[in-house]
């Protein structure tokens, strides 16, 4: 039967949050390419969200996460499905519903093994010492066919030796990465949830005006938005902000924004990510006790950090510029590069001679 070996996939996430939709979108474009039927579960997000995905007319489409279970229940009865979990940060038994999640994210690798269908973790990440969740996730991780991950510290997390990748985002950078155009600007993306310290605001503006580059704020996640208007009346500045729900268009306004900028100042990884992407050197700041930015990036170079509430000196002179920007560059391209890599990976282990567990142990 040609549907009896379907891949079941979610891109429900924050759906403010251009992050997550830019690495689930990539995700769910190679999975595309393993030519399979695909049941993909949207949960509650919005449709101008489900729309940014160009999702494939020939998967379907699931609201319900309950009915999304049972579709997975009737592909085990007749075939032999594979899970691929999306990737993105797990916080390891945080609440009593992300338990239960872990739970039956377990059960369903271990039905799905059973039935000799194939357990993918891509791009995901792993933090959190709780100990009866922490053995669940390593339950479901040892399943796995493919097990790729982001960082080391998932690695520890998970107690295994699996596959440490750049993180999805960086896959096919912008064709102007490399470009010598004007870059007249400095782009600044700041978490809603964190105040920008007077301190670091200071820096931004001296950071600015020594080159003589202005300042943009860049919204890509919707709730930073009223943070970034309030920054921008202090630095007397601009702000790309969230216009509307149309995720590809803000999308492409913000890329635009990181294509014309020589830095990108963020404590939001993707926008680290995407400025990186688009030619911009990302400055990291790092709040105390938070070590998601700097252990995600470090995979691909040697990222440049900042504290908060610390006026750093200006670590890159002008003269240097364009040789960091060249490092920055060759760092994102070799991280595609890996990624292409991963995807191969993902094929392979979605063909029909199965999994990589499974090619281990022999042909079915």
């Amino acid at each position: 039967m040609p549907n009896s070996n379907p891949v079941f996939y979610s891109i429900a996430a924050q759906p403010d949050n251009l992050g997550d939709v830019v690495i689930r979108k990539i995700l769910l474009d190679w999975l595309d390419d393993s030519k399979r039927p695909m049941f993909i579960l949207v949960s509650t997000m919005p449709e101008s969200y489900v729309r940014a995905f160009s999702v494939p007319g020939s998967a379907t489409l699931i609201r319900n996460p309950f009915h999304y279970q049972l579709r997975l229940i009737r592909a085990l009865l007749v075939g032999r499905p594979s899970i691929v979990f999306a990737p993105g940060p797990q916080i390891i038994g945080y609440s009593g519903r992300a338990r239960a999640k872990s739970v039956v994210n377990a059960i369903n690798s271990i039905l799905v093994k059973l039935r000799r269908g194939q357990v993918l973790i891509v791009g995901r990440s792993y933090s959190g010492n709780k100990v009866i969740a922490r053995s669940v996730e390593r339950i479901t991780a040892r399943l796995a066919d493919l097990c790729v991950v982001r960082d080391t510290g998932s690695l520890d997390t998970l107690a295994l030796k699996r596959f440490v990748a750049p993180d999805l985002a960086y896959f096919k950078p912008s064709s102007g990465i490399g470009s010598s155009q004007d870059r007249p600007q400095v782009a600044v993306s700041l978490r809603g949830d964190k105040p920008a310290s007077s301190g670091t605001l200071e820096w931004i503006k001296l950071f600015a005006a020594s080159r003589g580059l202005s300042i943009i704020l860049v919204t890509q996640v919707a709730r930073d938005d009223a943070q970034h208007h309030n920054v921008a009346s202090e630095l007397g500045c601009d702000v790309v902000e969230w216009q509307s729900n149309d995720y590809v268009a803000q999308l492409k306004r913000v890329e635009n924004a990181y294509a014309h900028s020589a830095f990108v100042i963020t404590d939001r990884l993707h926008a680290a990510i995407l400025g990186a992407r688009n030619g911009a050197i990302p400055i990291c700041i790092v709040h105390p006790g938070v070590d998601k930015l700097p252990k995600t990036l470090s995979v691909v170079g040697e990222p440049k950090l900042m504290e908060p509430e610390i006026v750093t000196p200006i670590f890159i002179d002008k003269d240097n510029f364009s040789v960091e920007r060249g490092k920055v560059v060759a760092d994102v391209e070799a991280a595609s590069a890996r990624l292409e890599d991963i995807r191969a990976m993902v094929l392979t282990t979605l063909s029909d001679t199965g999994g990589q567990n499974q090619i281990e142990r022999g042909s079915d």
